[in-house]
């Protein structure tokens, strides 16, 4: 099972399942990827109708739009009748799973997958408490379904006690531990949506800062944000020439290292944000 999402998105538009208005808008924006909210904007009552309205949801997305559904936690009383119906859909890219603490919790997350469904369905991991960073690399590497990481900086900040703001302190040394994590695992690394109520330029730079930490993508819940972040995100044509550099110096090979033009030599870990990038350049 390939370590990688199946499209590489610069921008992820988060909706509630429930908001009729926003997905009727969703279906023709310029948006690589969405993420389909069970969790934390569908309230208890609601949770077994939030889940009959996924499919309706998806169908009427543009096909070139990657579909990513959160699930509930693996330790909520929600989970177990959420995997079945995510499992079943025609249109699937990856199931997002939030409050990722552990290793374990990816592993029942797999578990319940693999009892319904023979579909290599890759999943997303949301780091949002403080013991998910100190579980980093057992995370990482917990199974092969694992396509990446991304941040939840609401719930994070809460439980450290800082700043809602994803320039903490606290909360820029976890996205740099994610970063880490990712790309010694080969993984997508998505950065979470904007965290304090910036406007203009100073929401523009922080989508700004978020690219040049080196996040693959990030997290959008506006349509003014996501046609903004597409473009930040999208590589320039130096990063694309390095990017096909990469993957020419390691074509026919399975070592470790490769010589760039130059002289410049690189490791096999490389290769994988590369492909990802070149992705996203032909897109």
């Amino acid at each position: 099972m390939p370590r990688s999402l199946p499209l590489a998105p610069r921008n992820v538009f988060f909706c509630s399942v429930e908001k009729g208005e926003s997905w009727a808008q969703v279906a023709g924006a310029r948006i690589d990827a969405v993420i389909v909210d069970l969790e934390d904007e569908v309230v208890p009552d609601n949770k077994a109708a939030a889940r009959d309205m996924v499919a309706g949801r998806i169908a009427a997305l543009d096909p070139g739009i990657a579909v990513f559904v959160r699930s509930n936690s693996v330790r909520s009383p929600w989970f177990g009748a959420d995997v079945p119906v995510i499992a079943a859909l025609p249109r699937l890219d990856a199931i997002v799973v939030p409050k990722v603490e552990c290793a374990d919790d990816l592993l029942i997350a797999e578990a319940a997958i693999e009892a319904v469904t023979e579909r290599p369905v890759p999943l997303i991991a949301v780091l949002e408490s403080p013991p998910a960073f100190l579980h980093l690399d057992a995370i990482a590497a917990a199974t092969p379904r694992l396509a990446g990481f991304t941040m939840g900086p609401f719930d994070l900040s809460r439980a450290l006690g800082c700043a809602r703001d994803d320039d903490a302190p606290p909360v820029v040394t976890a996205r740099a531990m994610a970063l880490m994590a990712a790309r010694t695992h080969g993984l997508v690394v998505i950065d979470g949506p904007v965290a304090r109520p910036l406007q203009g330029e100073e929401r523009t730079a922080a989508f700004r800062r978020a690219r040049a930490m080196g996040f693959d993508a990030k997290i959008v819940t506006t349509f003014d944000d996501a046609d903004q972040v597409r473009a930040i995100f999208t590589p320039t044509e130096d990063e694309t020439a390095l990017a096909r550099a990469i993957v020419a110096a390691f074509d026919g090979t399975a070592d470790d290292l490769a010589t760039l033009p130059g002289g410049a030599t690189v490791d096999r870990r490389n290769l994988a944000l590369a492909r990802r990038i070149l992705t996203k350049a032909a897109r």
